[in-house]
């Protein structure tokens, strides 16, 4: 079954998304490594078009005040996947999405 770019793009998107930690190595190297955790989640397709992602990093002691926000698009290009980053303008709106996804509901392409 072949399968449509669309779905090629959605498959690679969900496959990249979920929630990644350092907590291992923050507690082996406290010194040198902050425990960070980064939170990837899909965006409804009803709030932006394409597949995309939006993607929270921060501190684990700082859930609530994220260091770093963006969204990916993700597209396909000759058989190759990119991921384009855009800034949050609504970013204070939608911290914690990571945690509670149901704020991404939040994100307005616009």
């Amino acid at each position: 079954m072949k399968r449509s770019k669309d779905q090629i793009i959605s498959r690679f998107g969900y496959f990249i998304c979920g929630h990644y930690s350092n907590k291992s190595q923050a507690h082996l190297f406290p010194k040198r490594f902050a425990h960070i955790n980064i939170y990837m989640r899909p965006i409804p397709s009803r709030l932006v078009k394409g597949f995309s992602i939006y993607s929270e990093q921060s501190y684990a002691y700082s859930p609530w005040n994220p260091y770093r926000q963006s969204i990916y698009k993700i597209t396909n290009f000759e058989g190759k996947f990119i991921l384009k980053n855009y800034k949050l303008l609504n970013n204070i709106r939608v911290a914690g999405a990571g945690f509670y996804p149901q704020l991404i509901n939040e994100i307005d392409e616009k």
